[in-house]
């Protein structure tokens, strides 16, 4: 409904379309409005989003660089403070001490084990030692005969080849492996018993023979570490029955055998036993 004029077309509207068109223009205005109101909100919640997170990151940043500051042993020092300042933790130190009940069983067991093993015979008396062992000294005079082959002996000699001293010295001597030397189950203490003995007998028939051994060791350890265990050898031999004749080499093998396996029982039962009858206590 209009007239063209030149090449523009007029149109004629009616109030009623002008209302509408009104309309349509304040519904414009206002959806403009709140999308651009909800894009500064939108704008704004980024903007403080990407600050909080800056925050957030300047926060993560400081607490990373304190924890990589702290050392390893400070923190290690700390608790360890903190583990003594509890005492509700700390527990008293239990030690075992054992009693000399637990020590006499185990002797007990001990002596009971070998006895049931070799059978020996009763530990002797000072007295009864001697009373056995004199009658078998003559075994000094003929090691140097030639009539025995001493295993002390040739022990003693491997000592001495061994050395760089001219004699024993006393850091040697606790050096020494002792047990080579014991006459097993008789123990160290009635094998010195037989020494004295010996030195008493022999000394002058020993000085007169010394050779490079007994020069090394000196007569009195010689007496005690070399001769006193063969000695008891050979009373091994008639106590335990192996031979009749104490020079037999092979009774005599079997002793050095028995004396090598029963150095426990010498040291821990008979050591411990008494040389006197006035010692044992009821």
């Amino acid at each position: 409904m209009g007239i063209e004029v030149g090449k523009r077309r007029l149109v004629y509207t009616t109030s009623r379309n002008n209302d509408r068109n009104l309309d349509f223009l304040k519904r414009r205005r206002i959806e403009d409005s709140s999308s651009s109101s909800d894009h500064e909100d939108n704008q704004r919640g980024s903007l403080s989003s990407s600050s909080s997170s800056e925050e957030d990151s300047d926060r993560d940043d400081s607490h990373v660089s304190l924890r990589q500051s702290v050392d390893d042993r400070d923190l290690e020092i700390t608790k360890k403070r903190e583990e003594i300042l509890d005492t509700s933790e700390i527990k008293p130190i239990e030690r075992q001490k054992k009693s000399y009940d637990d020590e006499q069983g185990d002797v007990d067991q001990i002596c009971k084990w070998f006895m049931d093993r070799y059978k020996f015979p009763k530990i002797l008396y000072a007295s009864e030692l001697l009373e056995k062992a004199t009658p078998l000294l003559p075994i000094v005079r003929d090691m140097y005969r030639g009539l025995v082959d001493s295993h002390y002996k040739f022990e003693a000699n491997e000592m001495r080849q061994s050395s760089q001293r001219a004699i024993l010295s006393v850091q040697e001597f606790r050096n020494m492996d002792l047990t080579k030397f014991t006459a097993g189950y008789y123990g160290m203490k009635r094998q010195f018993q037989i020494g004295e003995v010996i030195l008493q007998k022999y000394k002058s028939f020993l000085l007169r023979r010394q050779g490079d051994t007994m020069k090394w060791w000196g007569v009195s350890d010689f007496a005690h570490y070399v001769l006193a265990p063969e000695v008891l050898v050979s009373l091994c031999i008639k106590e335990m029955q192996l031979s009749d004749d104490v020079y037999d080499k092979n009774a005599r093998e079997r002793a050095y055998d028995i004396f090598v396996n029963t150095v426990k029982f010498g040291t821990l039962v008979a050591d411990q036993s008494p040389l006197e009858p006035w010692e044992v206590t009821p």
